[in-house]
């Protein structure tokens, strides 16, 4: 059977970067104000929110002989686990999940010209 290039890419990895897809919702407002003729001054206000996601999301592997299961030794005689996988961190009920994260920012700034 050819190799997989999925697979090897995945031997590429020890599996400590596979994550879950999120998002990042960010927003922000400013305002300038020409306080003389040559004075400006402005602020900014910046607010982003990480959605939560999974901090370790590694597959189990691929069910490679079709019997709807992934086995450690399947008819063919081949290991289906995904070569990063460790159930000590990746199997459901030990992942490691972010809940969310708000992240706010303020920008003061003041600007002369002459």
């Amino acid at each position: 059977m050819p190799a997989d290039p999925l697979t090897e890419r995945r031997r590429r990895t020890d599996g400590i970067t596979d994550v879950e897809q999120y998002a990042l919702l960010s927003s922000w407002l400013g305002v300038h104000y020409q306080l003389l003729k040559w004075v400006k001054v402005s602020a900014m206000f910046t607010f982003t929110y990480e959605m939560p996601h999974f901090l370790t999301f590694a597959d189990a592997g691929r069910d490679l002989d079709g019997k709807n299961q992934v086995e450690a030794r399947n008819s063919d005689k081949l290991n289906e686990f995904n070569p990063v996988y460790n159930d000590a961190y990746d199997a459901l009920g030990t992942r490691f999940r972010t809940g969310g994260m708000l992240m706010y920012g303020l920008t003061l700034g003041l600007q002369g010209q002459f």
